[in-house]
């Protein structure tokens, strides 16, 4: 039976897959097991729901110099995707639940992220500031380090209406490179807003997308500080606020388990 565990932690529904490289003795392991085949592909199939483990997507953690770690981030169809909030705060909950570190700070394709783990229902991770927004007729823009269509959509139950709007939207010419997510969102009250993510890579609604927030969030605010939001997902409560530029997301995540891929 093969001894390298892949762990299970979900983040208000969204569910990864980690692939803790920190120490010798797991690299060895890895090396012997499983690093012969290409991430893209191992991705791929321990992600699928019903012939692998299932996830949203998978992350490797790796030592990086001047940091607690580095990670490589898949969606589920083996595309690497430069940020994911809801990863992050999940990966910090793993990580001081195995390292006992409640600060943390890891390197990323997008840049620096800082953790917090205050607990396991309060995990807030600040990212990397806003890298693109554009202010549409028909839908907002925002890079908040992975691309959102934003989609102002009074009933976020209509998912068969608004996976046809989504698709539409991917289809763009614009989109047409680096694909896009499609963020729905909605204002219920002051200081609240709902939002659910088509998302690029699991070509799906998922049950919670922290950039998607942390878009949909900075599509409301506009630009206003340290004004905290509630962002309702279908997977739970996120908060947003934006300080000195940088955005703070925070929420809960678990921990779910350990598993062992048999590749045959």
């Amino acid at each position: 039976m093969p001894q390298f565990p892949f762990i299970k932690v979900e983040a208000t529904g969204n569910d990864f897959l980690i692939v803790d490289l920190l120490t010798p003795e797991a690299r060895d392991i890895w090396r012997v097991e499983l690093g012969a085949l290409p991430r893209p592909d191992l991705v791929k199939r321990v992600s699928d729901r019903h012939f692998g483990l299932g996830a949203d997507g998978v992350v490797f953690l790796e030592p990086a110099e001047g940091f607690d770690f580095e990670w490589d981030f898949y969606n589920n169809d083996g595309g690497s995707a430069e940020m994911c909030g809801n990863a992050a705060r999940a990966v910090s909950l793993y990580v001081q639940k195995s390292y006992g570190k409640s600060e943390l700070k890891f390197k990323t394709r997008v840049g620096l992220v800082l953790a917090r783990v205050r607990s396991p229902s309060d995990i807030e991770v600040e990212l990397p500031a806003i890298r693109a927004e554009i202010w549409g007729e028909s839908f907002d823009f925002v890079n908040s380090g992975v691309p959102h269509a934003l989609v102002k959509w009074n009933d976020l139950r209509e998912h068969a209406q608004m996976r046809e709007r989504a698709l539409e939207i991917k289809r763009r010419p614009e989109f047409a490179k680096d694909g896009t997510n499609v963020t729905f969102l909605n204002v219920v009250a002051p200081g609240k807003i709902e939002s659910i993510t088509f998302e690029r890579g699991v070509e799906d609604f998922t049950l919670a997308c922290g950039t998607g927030a942390i878009a949909a969030a900075h599509s409301v605010l506009r630009g206003n500080e340290n004004q905290n939001l509630e962002v309702t997902v279908p997977g739970g409560t996120l908060h947003v606020v934006f300080k000195e530029g940088r955005p703070h997301l925070s929420g809960p995540a678990r921990v779910v388990g350990r598993m062992n891929w048999i590749k045959e």
